[in-house]
């Protein structure tokens, strides 16, 4: 259970399993009860081990910091996500329209929302694209949006990734450590298989009409990105 020091050093934030000590939040009961069998600083030194023999890291050579997974998972329940997952999904057509418009008619630049300095000197713009993005085709395959709460518990999207599907790996990466432990059977879910069907489906779904599938490929900023793994 969590002990009194580790709830006061979350006093100025959201402590997402437990809303006062000993008191968990909806959702969490069981899997906290599930992961109770295990020490948990042995827990995560195991699995810290499995992942830095696999490889694992967050940036490369030098720079190479050790890609840190919680034991404990992220519990969203059924009535959040009926809130969260729309509002995700508004979210990447929004940027989806965004994306089309900046390598295509620039309506939001002729309406003075953005200047196009701004699109132009961004670091992610590919020039080239401009009024070649395939028609009917989704600019943007994988979205990663880095979702938190703040102190009150609110859902906020921190970030969103919209160039390469790095989380893919890691996550893939993560369940391989958890997996080897000796968790209940009713508490594990699929995730790879699911996960990169997903991925290849996007990838179909970007090919220009009249391609062939196979010849689809991911784009990465190779070994200099920091999510390179």
């Amino acid at each position: 259970m969590a002990s009194k020091r580790e709830h006061d050093s979350y006093r100025d934030g959201y402590d997402e399993a437990w809303s006062a000590p000993q008191v968990p939040r909806p959702g969490y009961g069981d899997v906290l009860r599930a992961l109770s069998r295990f020490e948990r600083h042995s827990l995560r030194a195991r699995i810290r081990l499995r992942l830095a023999r696999g490889g694992v890291t967050f940036g490369t050579g030098a720079d190479a910091m050790p890609f840190v997974v919680d034991p404990v998972p992220r519990v969203i329940t059924a009535d959040e996500w009926s809130k969260l997952g729309p509002g995700l999904e508004q979210r990447v057509a929004a940027l989806e329209a965004f994306v089309q418009d900046v390598y295509e008619s620039r309506r939001i630049v002729e309406a003075g929302v953005i200047p196009a300095r701004a699109i132009d000197t961004a670091e992610g713009f590919e020039p080239e694209l401009c009024g070649r993005l395939p028609e009917g085709v989704p600019a943007i395959g994988v979205a990663g949006l880095d979702v938190v709460r703040d102190r009150e518990g609110r859902f906020l999207v921190l970030e969103d990734n919209l160039r390469t599907p790095s989380g893919f790996a890691y996550a893939a990466a993560a369940r391989g450590a958890l997996d080897l432990e000796p968790l209940p059977e009713s508490d594990r879910r699929p995730f790879g298989e699911e996960a990169f069907a997903a991925l290849g489906e996007a990838l179909r779904q970007a090919t220009p009409r009249g391609a062939d599938p196979a010849s689809a490929a991911v784009l990465t900023d190779g070994p200099q990105s920091s999510a390179y793994y």
